[in-house]
């Protein structure tokens, strides 16, 4: 069984989209798990209206990562699938995500391309034909960072499905993360697990919100500082401990956008 965590606040004009994504899903060996990070709205109401269909969790204001946390601890399936409350499922997305899975039973994760958009233009994240030209016949990439310092595997929450017991080694969502907390989650899953299915054609729907992006850039630039800095220094160690440490900073390397990230890049050194 699948477990599909959601995790919402204040979402209420976008949940029932997110959950009827789920429940239009042609692989049906799934549950439900909204865990409510505190709502102030009707999202209460509005999940609650699903009755036995969703197991819905209420608990005070803690982040999304707690709240996915939360999710993750209340699951009963062998997987565990993520999904925000903004976005939504292609209908397939999981009979396609599982059957590459039970092909492959060495994996232990899988993720996917993705359709973005704003409300009027959509397009995939990364073009089909280029992700299975990279994949080479293959379910999977062999090195998650290997690709993704090239760019072609691009690894979005909504699309990532994780076996449960993974996280009783690598750990939860840090919470203590302003940001980037679910690419910390998947970089750590990588370290251990470079091998992930990789689905070419899009399998979910992300929608960007222009407002929200541009407050992001705005808190990153006050407060984000210290919490790269941690990211990065946490994910070099690591890559030293797993004997990755050529691709991870290959990876490092290539999200260098802006100054805080090139100064990690260029000035990370390995303490005695």
């Amino acid at each position: 069984m699948v477990s599909v965590v959601i995790p919402v606040y204040n979402a209420g004009p976008a949940i029932r989209r997110a959950i009827d994504s789920v429940l239009a899903q042609s692989f049906t060996d799934y549950e439900i798990i909204v865990v409510d990070d505190g709502s102030t709205d009707n999202t209460e109401e509005l999940v609650k209206k699903y009755g036995s269909k969703v197991k819905y969790i209420y608990q005070e204001n803690s982040g999304r990562s707690s709240a996915r946390n939360t999710g993750i601890q209340a699951a009963k399936g062998k997987w565990v699938a993520f999904l925000d409350a903004d976005d939504q499922w292609l209908p397939d997305k999981l009979k396609i995500q599982m059957e590459l899975l039970d092909r492959n039973s060495e994996l232990m994760w899988c993720a996917g391309n993705f359709i973005q958009t704003d409300g009027s233009r959509s397009t995939p994240r990364i073009n089909p034909t280029v992700i299975n030209n990279a994949l080479t016949g293959r379910d999977y990439f062999l090195n998650y960072f290997e690709e993704a310092a090239k760019g072609l595997c691009f690894i979005a929450t909504p699309t990532v499905i994780v076996k449960k017991s993974i996280f009783e080694k690598i750990g939860l969502f840090d919470i203590s993360l302003l940001f980037g907390e679910d690419m910390d989650t998947w970089w750590r899953i990588a370290h251990k697990h470079p091998q992930v299915g990789y689905i070419a054609e899009p399998i979910a729907r992300v929608y960007l919100n222009i407002q929200d992006q541009a407050l992001q850039k705005q808190r990153l630039a006050r407060k984000s500082c210290q919490n790269i800095i941690k990211l990065a220094k946490k994910h070099f160690e690591l890559s030293e401990k797993y004997g990755d440490t050529e691709v991870y900073r290959a990876l490092v390397k290539r999200i260098a956008c802006h100054r805080l990230c090139t100064a990690i890049y260029n000035g990370y050194k390995k303490e005695p």
